[in-house]
Parts: structure tokens; sequence; C-alpha cells
């Protein structure tokens, strides 16, 4: 006998993930007249079951003369920010009926409707927002992600191994030269092992094996990618985001603009990222030779307190007292000319004005040369300042110190030691220099992603009209005998304008049973 049809009641449906629950609705058209059965399912896509949702499965069983059931899908809260996430439900294994050709599948469009990186930043102009506070922020959000966290906490407990490994060798340097060389003392009951030759062989062991463990985990940090891993979900937002776009949003965001967000500023961010977790393996390096000197050398624990701090208050003077030499201004002129003579080359040919052009796109092409030179005089003259600092730490520590090691106040493998320290802490603050720049040089792509991914989508607008259809198909299947059968096809206030902007008509609302065709006629572009 006939069979009926059982398909879902749309193609898409919108939930807010603050809403709790999502109620999808299943309609039957056909035959009522016999019990029919179909199975159903959850399939992930962008949003994953137990992170976004919860997975359904199960039965729906449609007694004689029932035309609607309905599943409840339980939605997630996260106090994260998300882009849109999707995932799919399936109906399958129909019994005593038959699939929708199309509707037999689903999407769902999970909602996000916080800020990004988190609704502290809501409401806020986001060149306004300290840049320290926007990264951090996003570090908070980074952190969290699938994956991400993990490999974060592999990563800063391996570096702060390595840091482990630069301690012991300062300790070993101070004992190697103060017990095990020293043939002036009897150091049997200070020998780790029975006599001198077997512990300078522990020594050395100590020595060479640990580097290559270390060269193992920095194989291994190259594999877990963390910076590649924040770029991509970066993108993906970015990318989906601009999908949901409204029409006004989308037609104001130049492409080069989006695409520069995807394809560098995305990189751009992730490498903040990865700058602090450079930045905190490095603080911990300061922080082993600190503890060395304030433990084994006090008369130089004022480098070892004093260097961090200049290179600190260094580096915070040079980014946000001293402005450096910049050729922005410049490069922009110069792309300027570029675009008009492109954009006007025709009239440019016309009037013989290609040696005008010429001239000025070498005019500003000399600016543009002359400022960045500039500016790299200026970064080599305040580099040199933290470059000079180690050198200049241990001359004054030699100057200093020694006279103590010749009279014996002060052993010469802990003025070595300390030496070592010192310099190590110069050279960590320099990097650490380094690394704050690339820390501070995510600041502007930052805000550019934050801009992009707090722009106004058609979502809602979107879930409003599922939302308004939906509650019409139910009134009309309570109202109407015969079940969606007999639903009409109605459209209301409609209108239709060109791509060119001439409106063929609007306002129109027309409705007709199912079965009748209904033809808009007219002059030809009236």
């Amino acid at each position: 006998g006939a069979q009926g049809i059982v398909q879902f009641e749309s193609a898409m449906f919108f939930a807010d993930e603050a809403e709790g629950v999502l109620t999808v609705s299943v309609m039957r058209l056909g035959c009522l007249d016999s019990t029919a059965t179909v199975y159903y399912n959850t399939e992930d896509g962008s949003a994953e079951a137990g992170q976004s949702y919860m997975a359904a499965a199960g039965k729906l069983c449609f007694e004689p003369g029932e035309d609607a059931k309905s599943v409840d899908i339980t939605l997630v809260p996260s106090p994260m920010w998300a882009a849109t996430l999707e995932f799919k439900l399936h109906l399958h294994s129909p019994e005593n009926c038959e699939l929708g050709s199309y509707l037999h599948m689903a999407r769902v469009k999970v909602i996000d409707s916080s800020y990004f990186p988190s609704d502290e930043c809501a409401g806020r102009n986001m060149k306004d927002i300290n840049g320290f506070f926007l990264l951090w922020t996003y570090f908070k959000w980074n952190y969290f992600l699938a994956g991400v966290r993990n490999k974060t906490i592999l990563a800063v407990f391996m570096d702060q191994l390595g840091n482990a490994y630069a301690l012991a060798m300062i300790y070993c340097q101070m004992y190697l030269v103060n017990v095990v060389c020293n043939p002036d003392e009897d150091v049997e009951d200070s020998l780790l092992l029975p006599d001198r030759a077997q512990t300078a062989y522990l020594l050395s062991a100590i020595i060479i094996l640990p580097p290559f463990v270390l060269h193992l985990w920095e194989i291994a940090r190259v594999k877990l990618d963390i910076t590649g891993h924040s770029a991509l979900f970066l993108q993906k937002s970015v990318f989906r985001k601009y999908l949901n776009y409204s029409e006004d949003v989308k037609a104001d965001i130049k492409p080069e603009i989006f695409e520069n967000a995807v394809t560098n500023e995305c990189q751009a961010a992730a490498s903040g990222y990865a700058s602090a977790l450079s930045a905190l393996a490095i603080a911990g390096r300061i922080g082993v030779n600190m503890y060395f000197i304030l433990r084994k050398s006090p008369d130089a624990r004022a480098f070892a307190i004093g260097v961090p701090l200049f290179v600190g208050m260094w580096g915070w003077m040079r980014t946000q007292v001293w402005q450096p030499p910049s050729p922005k201004a410049h490069i922009a002129s110069q792309a300027r000319v570029l675009h008009e003579t492109v954009s006007k080359y025709d009239i440019i040919s016309a009037y013989f004005l290609r040696p005008m052009a010429n001239e000025s796109f070498v005019q500003r092409g000399e600016a543009v040369r002359a400022r960045s030179a500039e500016k790299r005089v200026y970064m080599a003259n305040t580099d040199f300042v933290v470059d000079a600092l180690g050198p200049m730490c241990t001359g004054i520590l030699i100057a200093t110190l020694v006279p103590e090691v010749v009279v014996g106040n002060i052993r010469l493998g802990t003025f070595l030691a300390t030496t070592r320290a010192v310099a190590s802490i110069s050279k960590e603050c320099h990097k650490g220099f380094g690394t704050f720049r690339t820390l501070t040089a995510a600041f502007p792509p930052m805000r550019s992603i934050a801009v992009l991914l707090n722009k106004q989508t058609d979502l809602q607008m979107w879930k409003k009209v599922n939302r308004s259809r939906r509650a019409v198909t139910a009134s009309l299947s309570s109202q109407l005998p015969g079940g969606h059968d007999c639903f009409p096809i109605r459209l209301t206030d409609v209108g239709y304008r060109l791509a060119s902007g001439s409106q063929l008509f609007r306002d129109i609302t027309v409705e007709a049973a199912q079965g009748q065709m209904v033809a808009v006629v007219g002059p030809h572009s009236s």
C-alpha cells in the first residue's frame, strides 16, 4: 500500500547555546493510516558532541493519524567564545514509510552571542583596549581550546626541565673547580664517588647526556606545533564568521582586509601566544641563575637583581615612551601611487604622464628607504645597550671580585660560576627583550582580528525567520484537517530587487493551495 514520507520540518535549525535545549521537529506527509517508525542520530561538524551539544540518537514512532514528532537536543553552554558551530541530524532506517529526498538530513547552527575574546570587551572600541589586556584575554581563550591546553602544560614543564639542567651546569662547574680539581685540599669526604676520577666521570655524564634528551624534546615541541594549531583555529573562526556576516557588513569589509587577517594576522596573533610561552621559559632561566647567585655569591646580588630590572625598564621606555621612526606613512603613500597608476593608466598613457608617474613613485620609494634605514639605526642603537650589558657586568665582576678570590675570601669555582650566572642572566634578558618585541607586535593584528570576530552576523535574523515559519507550520497543523498535505503556500510582504538596484516589486503577499501554479507576469524590466 501507499507509504507516507517522514522528514525534518526544516533543512536548518538555529539555537543560541544559552537556550539549553533545541527542539527539532519531524513531520510526516502523505498516508497516515498506519504506524511508521524512523531512527535519528546526531553527527559532529564544527560543533563536537560533549563540547557544544550532547549527542542524541533514538527512535520516533508515528501512530496512525499522527503527523508530527519532535526531538530535544541538549546544548552545552560554554564560558569561552566560539564562532558559529554546526552539527547535523540524520533520519535513517525507516519502517513502513519513506524518507524525504532532501530533508532526511538537517543542519543545526549553534549561535554564540558573546564577545571575542571575552565579554569584558563588550561595547568597547578595540583601539581603546590596552594591548596587554587584549592579548591576555586571548591567551586565556586560546589556552582552553581543545588540544592546546595539554600541549601548553607539557611545553611549560619541559622548558623548566631545561632550566633545571642549566642550574645543574652552574653547580657542576663550581663543584668541579672547588672540589674535584682542587689539589690543595683534602676533599675525600666531599666527593660523590670514592675518588676524583670516578666523580669526574659522573660529572661528565651529567653534562653530556641531558642535551640529547632536551634535543628530542625540541623535536617533539616542533611537532606539537602550538603556534600552528592556534593560528588555524583563529583562521577557521574568522572564516566561519565571514560566512555568516550580514550583507551590509560584507559590503563594508574590503577583500584584502579579510585575506590579510586570515593569512597573516592570525599567524601573528598565534605567534604572540608562543612568545608568551617562550617568555616563561626565559623567566625560568633567569630565575635559576638568580637563585644560584643569591645562595652562593651575595656580592653579586646587585647584578642578579639589577640586570633584569634595567632591561625591563629599557624595554618599556623603548616601546611606550620613545617612538621609533616608522616608514608606514611613506609606504601608504607609495601604495596610493601604485593604485592610481594601475587604475588610471589609460589617462596617464594618453596624456604622456608616464615620466611624472615614475618620478612620483621613485620619490616615495626613496622616502620609504630612508625612513626604513632610520628605523634600523634606531633598533641597532637600542639593541646595543642590551648587548653590551653582559660584557659590562662581567668586567665589573672581574674587577671587584678577583681581589677577593686572590686572598681566599671567595673560592675560584664560586667566582667562575658566578660570572657564568651573571652572563647568562644578561643573555636571557636580551632574549626576553626580543620576545617582548614579538609579543607587542601582536597587538595590532589582535585588535584587527577582534574587530572582525565581533562584527554583526545575520544569524539572529535567520533564527527569527526560522522560528516564525515553524510557528506558522505548527499553527496550521492544528487548524487544518489532513495534516501537512493541506498546507497552503503563502508568501508575505515579498520584494525582489535586481543586482543593479532596480526594484521589480515589493510588498507582495500571495497564497496558493498545494498543486496550484502561480506566475508573476509583466513587461520586461518593469
